[in-house]
Formats: C-alpha cells, sequence, structure tokens
C-alpha cells in the first residue's frame, strides 16, 4: 500500500523507492531501501491481471522461493504480499547487480576460463539445490540466474 510517492509499505514494513531498475512481462522491479535501516533491496511488483492459472502460477512460484530460502545459492526473499483486490504481488528481495545474461552481453571477446567455470560451479550448485527439494525448472536462461552476482559478492 502506498503512502506517499516514494515510499511504500509491506507488511507494515515502509520501504523507500529510489527507482526502477528492471522490468519485463507482467511485473517491474524497483530499487529500494528500508526506511527504519537503509538496507538495499529489491521490491518486484508483479500485475496479476490475467488468466486465475496465471496468478496461480505466480503465487506458486512465490511460495517455492520462500520455500526455497536458506541457500546460499538461491536469492533471498524477504517478504512478499499479495493484495488480491489490486490483483498486485509484491516481493522484496536481495539485489543482484545484475543478471547473467546482461554479464554475458558485456563480454566483448571469450569470457576468461576461470570467470566462466566460476559461473558455471554457482548455477551448477543452485540447480542442484532446487533439484533436491523436489523443484524442477523447465525454461532454465541466463536471465534466471540473477543471483550470480549477489553470491559472487559474498566471496
Amino acid at each position: 500500500e502506498k503512502q506517499d510517492e516514494n515510499i511504500l509499505a509491506i507488511n507494515s514494513v515502509e520501504y523507500i523507492i529510489d527507482k526502477k531498475i528492471g522490468s519485463g512481462g507482467s511485473s517491474s522491479v524497483y530499487l529500494a531501501r528500508t526506511k527504519k535501516t537503509g538496507k538495499e533491496c529489491a521490491i518486484k511488483l508483479v500485475d496479476l491481471d490475467g488468466e486465475p492459472q496465471v496468478i496461480e502460477g505466480y503465487l506458486n512460484e512465490t511460495k517455492l522461493l520462500a520455500k526455497l530460502q536458506g541457500n546460499i545459492n538461491v536469492v533471498a526473499l524477504y517478504d512478499y504480499c499479495h493484495i488480491p483486490e489490486k490483483n498486485i504481488l509484491y516481493m522484496v528481495m536481495e539485489k543482484g547487480e545484475s543478471d547473467l545474461h546482461k554479464i554475458l552481453q558485456t563480454y566483448m571477446t571469450d569470457i576468461p576460463l576461470y570467470t566462466l567455470m566460476n559461473y558455471w560451479y554457482q548455477m551448477l550448485q543452485a540447480v542442484n539445490y532446487i533439484h533436491q527439494n523436489g523443484v524442477i525448472h523447465s525454461d532454465l536462461k541466463p536471465g534466471d540466474f540473477s543471483l550470480l552476482i549477489v553470491i559472487e559478492s559474498r566471496y
């Protein structure tokens, strides 16, 4: 629920919205920080106007991400809120610097072997973890690995 132009309250926590950092499909992602602590995060706003099956799919994905928390290879989901009367889903998540697709686009020549091996290892660790938890992703693509940059900065 919006309180003023730059403040957004999600489950009684206020966030200051700094700027839009991405969009695609029926969602937009904003750079934000908690008003109380200033901790940076990403807030994904999903427009749930559409078929009931699509809405259910988004909600199931969110619940699945919540279930997969606690592993360094999975992006942190701090909070989420579904507002059915407004057809909106908010997801408060760890903010990464970029996704793998964007990173790959920055290389003008071959990717250094060490860098490639590092990304590949992290991808395999993430996919292995979700498989161990009964999740099979049937359409993996580089853009699905936004968590890689976050993980890389932790080492």
